[in-house]
């Protein structure tokens, strides 16, 4: 017999200690599981703590998956290009479900949870506050590389849902600089550029040309690639279309002769039929108007 409590007080706090201990053992979630709970709960204000929850859980995953044992900073001239873009596919693979996240979230957000889509950059930039004893600058550089395809995938989604002013911010916040640089704190659109977070000569092994060539720019081509997935419930599939030219970016080495077509990939119609604005795209990183659909 238990004294001093009514049976109300007694379920009633057991059953709290219960759901308590299973949020406590839950498994990570499957990504496609997550992006409906998200979509559930953006238009809630009761579940405002679950949504948090489930994009901070996905942060925190990239974080603990992004140590120095985990993805090697330092390796020889002979294991370099294989460690560079084994970094690369692994960082792309940890971010997974958090870009699904974002892209989802910014898309259909009112500007509610502005700040928990700003938060997850501001952890993830975070990765490059402390320096290894011993390292090389490229593979160092590349803990920045959630945090580039996170703030890219705010971006995009906030063009295509009309909300610009979002795009601005997650170029110019949060500042930072290389600790102990000296250097004065920029914003993404300086340290996130992909030509700062990603080497050449890698993304030349990782991603090359269709022709055998190189492409002027892989970094952007290849941020390009890897972010049409996260969007795929949010803008339709690509097309291809016949042009006289080929698209900004995808030059390669190798020239096209005179007068030839190339097949490239035309951008979807948005279903909010959204219109890049002049702004956006002076504010956007190096070629992110390649990332961004454009409008007809």
């Amino acid at each position: 017999m238990i004294d001093g409590k009514n049976a109300d007080e007694l379920f009633t706090n057991l059953v709290r200690r219960i759901e308590a201990l299973d949020h406590l053992t839950t498994a990570p979630i499957i990504r496609d599981v997550a992006v409906v709970q998200l979509k559930r709960a953006l238009p809630d204000p009761l579940r405002r703590i679950e949504l948090f929850d489930l994009v901070d859980q996905a942060v925190s995953q990239i974080v603990d998956r992004s140590t120095p044992e985990h993805k090697l900073v330092l390796a020889t001239s002979t294991t370099w290009a294989d460690t560079f873009g084994s970094n690369v596919r692994g960082y792309r693979a940890d971010s997974d479900t958090l870009l699904h996240l974002l892209a989802n979230g910014v898309f259909h957000d009112d500007g509610t949870h502005d700040h928990v889509w700003q938060r997850a950059v501001e952890r993830l930039v975070r990765l490059r506050d402390t320096t290894p004893g011993t390292y090389n600058e490229y593979l160092e550089k590349l803990r920045h590389l959630p945090a580039l395809l996170a703030t890219w995938t705010i971006g995009v989604a906030a063009v295509l849902s009309h909300r610009e002013e979002l795009l601005a911010t997650a170029l110019h916040r949060p500042e930072w600089a290389v600790p102990r640089s000296g250097h004065s704190r920029q914003g993404p659109a300086w340290y996130l550029n992909p030509n700062r977070v990603l080497s050449t000569d890698g993304m030349h092994d990782m991603h090359p040309a269709g022709n055998g060539g190189k492409l002027l720019y892989p970094q952007s081509n290849w941020v390009k690639d890897t972010l049409r997935d996260p969007f795929r419930l949010v803008e339709s599939p690509w097309t291809p279309t016949t042009t006289s030219s080929p698209i900004p970016g995808r030059e390669s080495s190798s020239s096209t002769p005179p007068g030839a077509t190339t097949t490239t990939a035309s951008p979807p119609l948005s279903r909010r039929n959204s219109q890049t604005s002049g702004r956006s795209a002076a504010l956007a990183p190096s070629e992110a108007n390649l990332s961004v659909p454009r409008r007809p």
